[in-house]
């Protein structure tokens, strides 16, 4: 039984929450930053003016967003090693899991009214398969209700689970989505560091 990686609640919960206690505005640098995982072996390219959580803490890798005015922008990656699935290929995972989705959505979600989850679809990033998906969620957080539009993008590597999260607010998501897929399509693998303890290193 493959594990229901892309639809557990406290992952989505997470992205909800980051998106919605971003509250400080700033300016948009012309130039960018280059996040380095050498741990799990990719880079990703952001907007210097975007902040946030740029040093991993468990599964959440990087956790960027920008503020300005009324538009709310959001960039997060979480990866996840599950030895079970280091045999899978990425061809696999993605067929499984899009055959996954239905089963799971009424269970996961049915409870869940603020959050609206739509069917993924198969794609591709840095090369490899990869599952599209996304949804729609009404937050309320301190008294305040936030309209949000999200898109994910989950494939896997050598056992390695990754999800690309892109979020903004609803009236300004088509715009926000140019600078979002731009920092998504600069996601690529590079050689990971050597493991500390083995011979040699």
């Amino acid at each position: 039984m493959i594990p229901r990686l892309l639809f557990g609640k406290e992952f989505f919960l997470s992205v909800l929450l980051l998106f919605a206690f971003c509250s400080i505005g700033f300016a948009q640098d012309a130039g960018l930053s280059t996040f380095v995982d050498k741990e799990y072996g990719y880079s990703v390219e952001y907007p210097s003016g975007w902040t946030g959580v740029t040093e991993p803490v468990g599964p959440i890798r990087i956790a960027i967003y920008r503020i300005d005015g009324e538009s709310h922008s959001n960039f997060n990656i979480n990866v996840i090693h599950w030895p079970m699935l280091e045999g899978m290929s990425s061809e696999e995972f993605v067929t499984t899991n899009l055959g996954l989705f239905s089963s799971v959505k009424d269970s996961m979600f049915g409870k869940m009214p603020n959050i609206d989850i739509t069917a993924p679809v198969s794609g591709e990033i840095a090369g490899i398969p990869a599952l599209i998906g996304g949804g729609t969620a009404t937050p309320t957080v301190e008294g305040k209700t936030h309209g949000m539009k999200f898109q994910t993008v989950t494939f896997l590597k050598n056992g390695d689970v990754y999800t690309l999260t892109m979020g903004s607010d609803q009236s300004n998501f088509t715009q926000n989505l140019i600078v979002l897929n731009s920092i998504r399509d600069s996601f690529k693998f590079i050689p990971k560091a050597p493991v500390k303890g083995l011979a040699g290193f």
